[in-house]
Protein backbone atom coordinates (compact mmCIF):
# COMPACT_ATOMS: atom_id res chain seq x y z
CA UNK A 1 0.00 0.00 0.00
CA UNK A 2 0.56 3.34 -0.45
CA UNK A 3 1.20 4.25 3.29
CA UNK A 4 3.82 1.30 4.15
CA UNK A 5 1.26 -0.42 5.70
CA UNK A 6 0.38 -4.68 5.46
CA UNK A 7 -2.61 -6.19 5.37
CA UNK A 8 -0.82 -7.95 7.81
CA UNK A 9 -0.78 -4.75 10.23
CA UNK A 10 -4.15 -3.63 9.29
CA UNK A 11 -5.80 -7.03 10.90
CA UNK A 12 -3.50 -6.49 13.87
CA UNK A 13 -4.77 -2.73 14.56
CA UNK A 14 -8.62 -4.25 14.25
CA UNK A 15 -7.63 -6.60 17.07
CA UNK A 16 -6.05 -4.58 18.71
CA UNK A 17 -2.51 -5.47 18.41
CA UNK A 18 0.59 -2.52 17.87
CA UNK A 19 0.83 -1.84 13.80
CA UNK A 20 4.46 -1.53 13.22
CA UNK A 21 5.28 1.24 10.73
CA UNK A 22 8.38 1.30 8.56
CA UNK A 23 10.24 4.15 8.29
CA UNK A 24 11.90 5.86 5.05
CA UNK A 25 16.03 6.39 5.80
CA UNK A 26 16.68 10.39 6.04
CA UNK A 27 19.20 11.36 2.89
CA UNK A 28 21.30 14.52 4.60
CA UNK A 29 21.33 17.33 2.19
CA UNK A 30 24.86 18.12 0.98
CA UNK A 31 25.46 21.85 1.53
CA UNK A 32 25.95 23.82 -2.03
CA UNK A 33 29.76 25.36 -1.44
CA UNK A 34 29.79 28.92 -1.78
CA UNK A 35 31.33 30.80 -4.67
CA UNK A 36 32.51 34.15 -5.57
CA UNK A 37 33.51 36.48 -8.59
CA UNK A 38 36.86 38.02 -8.80
CA UNK A 39 39.18 39.67 -11.37
CA UNK A 40 42.20 37.75 -12.77
CA UNK A 41 44.89 39.96 -11.86
CA UNK A 42 47.09 39.13 -15.03
CA UNK A 43 44.58 38.06 -17.98
CA UNK A 44 41.95 40.75 -15.90
CA UNK A 45 38.88 38.84 -17.01
CA UNK A 46 35.98 37.69 -14.00
CA UNK A 47 36.04 33.89 -12.90
CA UNK A 48 34.02 32.01 -10.31
CA UNK A 49 35.70 30.40 -7.46
CA UNK A 50 34.87 28.46 -4.55
CA UNK A 51 34.87 30.56 -0.87
CA UNK A 52 37.44 28.21 1.43
CA UNK A 53 39.44 29.59 4.44
CA UNK A 54 42.00 31.89 3.54
CA UNK A 55 42.82 34.46 0.76
CA UNK A 56 41.48 34.77 -2.25
CA UNK A 57 42.87 33.37 -5.57
CA UNK A 58 44.18 36.36 -7.34
CA UNK A 59 44.45 34.05 -10.51
CA UNK A 60 42.04 32.48 -12.72
CA UNK A 61 44.06 29.39 -14.16
CA UNK A 62 47.55 27.27 -14.40
CA UNK A 63 48.05 28.84 -17.74
CA UNK A 64 47.92 32.18 -15.91
CA UNK A 65 49.92 31.38 -12.86
CA UNK A 66 53.15 30.17 -15.08
CA UNK A 67 52.57 33.01 -17.41
CA UNK A 68 52.77 35.79 -14.28
CA UNK A 69 55.56 33.75 -12.50
CA UNK A 70 57.66 33.69 -15.78
CA UNK A 71 56.67 37.34 -15.88
CA UNK A 72 58.04 38.23 -12.28
CA UNK A 73 61.30 36.32 -12.98
CA UNK A 74 64.15 38.53 -12.99
CA UNK A 75 66.86 38.15 -15.82
CA UNK A 76 70.10 36.40 -14.30
CA UNK A 77 73.29 38.99 -14.50
CA UNK A 78 75.79 37.67 -16.62
CA UNK A 79 79.19 37.61 -14.99
CA UNK A 80 82.22 38.71 -16.59
CA UNK A 81 85.90 38.43 -15.65
CA UNK A 82 88.40 39.74 -16.71
CA UNK A 83 92.15 38.70 -15.34
CA UNK A 84 95.69 38.57 -16.77
CA UNK A 85 97.54 35.24 -18.31
CA UNK A 86 99.86 33.36 -15.89
CA UNK A 87 101.77 32.96 -19.53
CA UNK A 88 102.19 35.84 -21.13
CA UNK A 89 100.74 39.42 -21.25
CA UNK A 90 97.08 39.07 -22.94
CA UNK A 91 93.94 39.47 -21.00
CA UNK A 92 91.52 36.91 -20.13
CA UNK A 93 87.89 37.62 -20.85
CA UNK A 94 85.54 34.68 -19.28
CA UNK A 95 81.97 34.72 -18.50
CA UNK A 96 80.00 32.53 -16.31
CA UNK A 97 80.63 30.73 -13.35
CA UNK A 98 82.98 28.12 -14.31
CA UNK A 99 86.68 27.71 -12.60
CA UNK A 100 89.19 30.68 -13.52
CA UNK A 101 91.26 29.84 -16.54
CA UNK A 102 95.31 30.77 -16.19
CA UNK A 103 95.90 30.92 -19.30
CA UNK A 104 94.85 32.08 -22.49
CA UNK A 105 93.97 30.17 -25.51
CA UNK A 106 97.60 30.52 -27.52
CA UNK A 107 99.30 29.81 -24.56
CA UNK A 108 97.45 26.47 -23.60
CA UNK A 109 97.37 25.49 -27.32
CA UNK A 110 101.65 25.84 -26.95
CA UNK A 111 100.99 24.32 -23.93
CA UNK A 112 98.92 20.90 -25.30
CA UNK A 113 101.35 20.59 -27.66
CA UNK A 114 105.03 20.52 -25.04
CA UNK A 115 103.11 18.53 -23.18
CA UNK A 116 101.98 15.60 -26.17
CA UNK A 117 105.33 16.21 -27.42
CA UNK A 118 107.25 15.30 -24.41
CA UNK A 119 104.96 12.50 -23.97
CA UNK A 120 105.39 10.88 -27.13
CA UNK A 121 109.51 11.04 -26.75
CA UNK A 122 108.57 9.16 -23.60
CA UNK A 123 106.72 6.57 -24.54
CA UNK A 124 108.23 6.30 -28.19
CA UNK A 125 108.65 3.15 -29.56
CA UNK A 126 111.14 2.70 -32.67
CA UNK A 127 110.27 0.54 -35.48
CA UNK A 128 113.07 -0.85 -37.13
CA UNK A 129 112.45 -3.11 -40.44
CA UNK A 130 115.26 -4.29 -43.17
CA UNK A 131 114.92 -2.87 -46.13
CA UNK A 132 116.43 -5.64 -48.51
CA UNK A 133 118.39 -4.68 -51.95
CA UNK A 134 117.20 -2.51 -55.01
CA UNK A 135 115.07 -3.68 -57.50
CA UNK A 136 117.13 -1.91 -60.22
CA UNK A 137 121.21 -2.40 -59.09
CA UNK A 138 120.85 -4.67 -56.35
CA UNK A 139 122.32 -2.51 -53.49
CA UNK A 140 121.50 -2.67 -49.97
CA UNK A 141 119.29 -0.57 -48.65
CA UNK A 142 119.61 -0.69 -45.06
CA UNK A 143 117.33 -0.80 -42.04
CA UNK A 144 114.41 1.80 -42.00
CA UNK A 145 113.82 3.53 -39.00
CA UNK A 146 109.92 4.66 -38.06
CA UNK A 147 106.39 3.78 -39.59
CA UNK A 148 107.07 5.22 -43.40
CA UNK A 149 107.16 3.04 -46.47
CA UNK A 150 109.53 0.77 -47.28
CA UNK A 151 111.92 1.66 -49.98
CA UNK A 152 112.14 -0.20 -53.50
CA UNK A 153 115.24 1.56 -55.40
CA UNK A 154 118.52 3.35 -53.86
CA UNK A 155 118.27 7.03 -54.65
CA UNK A 156 120.10 7.21 -57.74
CA UNK A 157 117.78 4.35 -59.30
CA UNK A 158 114.75 5.97 -57.95
CA UNK A 159 115.77 9.63 -59.78
CA UNK A 160 116.57 7.38 -63.04
CA UNK A 161 113.24 5.73 -62.68
CA UNK A 162 111.14 8.79 -62.22
CA UNK A 163 112.64 10.39 -65.00
CA UNK A 164 112.16 7.50 -67.42
CA UNK A 165 108.32 7.74 -66.47
CA UNK A 166 108.12 11.40 -66.90
CA UNK A 167 109.21 11.37 -70.19
CA UNK A 168 106.96 8.03 -70.82
CA UNK A 169 104.19 10.64 -69.72
CA UNK A 170 105.06 13.38 -71.81
CA UNK A 171 105.42 11.39 -75.03
CA UNK A 172 101.98 9.82 -74.35
CA UNK A 173 100.58 13.35 -74.15
CA UNK A 174 102.53 15.10 -77.10
CA UNK A 175 100.97 16.12 -79.95
CA UNK A 176 102.92 17.20 -82.77
CA UNK A 177 101.72 20.32 -84.55
CA UNK A 178 101.72 20.58 -88.43
CA UNK A 179 101.07 24.03 -90.27
CA UNK A 180 101.40 24.77 -93.83
CA UNK A 181 103.03 27.22 -95.30
CA UNK A 182 103.77 28.48 -99.24
CA UNK A 183 107.16 28.42 -101.02
CA UNK A 184 108.00 31.96 -102.58
CA UNK A 185 109.59 31.08 -105.30
CA UNK A 186 107.58 27.94 -106.54
CA UNK A 187 104.36 29.40 -104.92
CA UNK A 188 103.14 25.50 -103.65
CA UNK A 189 101.87 24.82 -100.13
CA UNK A 190 104.10 22.83 -98.14
CA UNK A 191 103.20 20.99 -94.51
CA UNK A 192 105.51 21.94 -91.39
CA UNK A 193 105.70 20.04 -88.45
CA UNK A 194 107.10 21.16 -85.12
CA UNK A 195 106.94 25.10 -83.21
CA UNK A 196 109.82 26.56 -85.04
CA UNK A 197 109.38 29.23 -86.84
CA UNK A 198 108.01 28.96 -90.63
CA UNK A 199 109.94 28.37 -93.83
CA UNK A 200 110.10 30.76 -96.99
CA UNK A 201 110.91 27.86 -98.92
CA UNK A 202 110.35 24.32 -99.76
CA UNK A 203 113.29 21.79 -99.59
CA UNK A 204 113.58 22.02 -103.59
CA UNK A 205 113.80 26.04 -103.81
CA UNK A 206 116.13 26.47 -101.02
Amino acid sequence: MSSGISEEDLIAGFLGNKISVVEEPVVPEVPKPETATTCCMYCEKDFVFEIKRGSKPKLCSDECKAANRKSKKKPKEKIVRMHKCASCTRQIVQRGKGGTRVYCGVCREERRKAAYKKYRQKNKVVVEREQGNCQMCGCSLGVLKGRGRVRKYCPDCYRKKRNQKSREYEKRKYQPIVRSYQCEKCNQTFEQAGKGKLRKHCEGCS
